[in-house]
């Protein structure tokens, strides 16, 4: 029998998340099954990377996944990591599908010269990286949406991009 090999924290915010979205992808579906299928967490680490010859060497009961929907237009797949103790480790990952397709943006620790802060970073299925800067610190998965809404990656709908011109807010519907 083969030996398991290890899955670090790493690997697993920074390729297992990427390998599946890329996989998702691949099977057009709907961006609400896509979604939901993408939130399967424990399907992902108690089938997912054991049939692959793999284990978790990190606690796994410390990530958690919530699915959140904006604007009716944008489902946004929030992974909250264990607390990084070091850059580049993520607290916070977000697989956004939309419009403008699907795209995983992480909140990463960061560390330049002697200064730790976070910056805002992302990944394409096509496993390419980009880099958007410093942001402040989330402290939840709406926050962390929310930023990425800040930063233009959100879709909005017509009737939200006037409500927001009008300073009309949803509740006032």
């Amino acid at each position: 029998m083969e030996e398991k090999r290890p899955v670090t924290l790493y690997q697993f915010e920074y390729q297992i998340i990427l390998f599946r979205m890329q996989a998702l992808c691949e099977k057009g579906i709907t961006p609400n099954q896509f979604a939901k299928e993408m939130a399967e967490l424990h399907w992902l680490i108690t089938v997912l990377i054991p049939v692959n010859g793999l284990y978790c060497d990190f606690d796994t009961s410390e990530i958690s996944v919530e699915i959140l929907t904006l604007y009716d237009t944008n489902y946004i797949v929030v992974f909250k990591f264990p607390y990084p103790d070091r850059a580049p480790l993520a607290k916070y990952g977000g697989v956004v599908i939309n419009s403008k397709g699907v795209k995983y943006y992480t909140l990463e620790r960061s560390q330049y010269k002697d200064e730790e802060g976070w910056m805002l970073g992302s990944m394409s299925p096509e496993g390419n990286h980009s880099n958007y800067g410093s942001v402040n610190d989330c402290t939840s998965a709406l926050e962390f949406a929310q930023l990425l809404e800040n930063k233009g990656f959100l879709v909005k709908n017509l009737w939200c991009r006037i409500r927001k011109l009008f300073g009309i807010s949803n509740k006032d519907n």
